[in-house]
């Protein structure tokens, strides 16, 4: 029989740690994906320094172009999809940033992360 615990319900087949494990919050994220995340909610306004910038972030965690852009359509798939719930008009808004986000990468001058992406 299971038993309550600090961690949390426990099986014997399954130990305290794992159930307090299953509950914990997941860490914010960071880098590209923060900024990414930052965009999307309108924070930072995209522009050619936002993107110089997330391509430097990119560059310095070692985040190819090929997962930004996977990044970035997956935020636009969840998006349109309505997965992530909330206003559609906000919905909507989000998209134009994230398409104002790829524009802007992709008048970076020689890089190679935003045309990847």
């Amino acid at each position: 029989a299971g038993r309550w615990g600090p961690g949390g319900y426990t099986t014997p087949s399954a130990p305290a740690s794992y159930a307090a494990s299953a509950h914990a919050p997941t860490p914010p994220p960071t880098g590209p994906k923060a900024l990414l995340d930052r965009i999307a909610k309108g924070e930072v306004l995209v522009g050619a320094d936002v993107a110089k910038r997330l391509a430097s972030q990119c560059q310095a965690t070692g985040t190819s172009g090929k997962k930004l852009g996977e990044a970035i359509v997956e935020r636009a798939h969840r998006l349109y999809l309505g997965l992530d719930g909330g206003d559609p008009a906000e919905a909507d808004a989000t998209l134009l940033r994230l398409l104002g986000l790829v524009d802007a990468l992709a008048l970076l001058p020689g890089s190679e992360l935003a045309h990847a992406a």
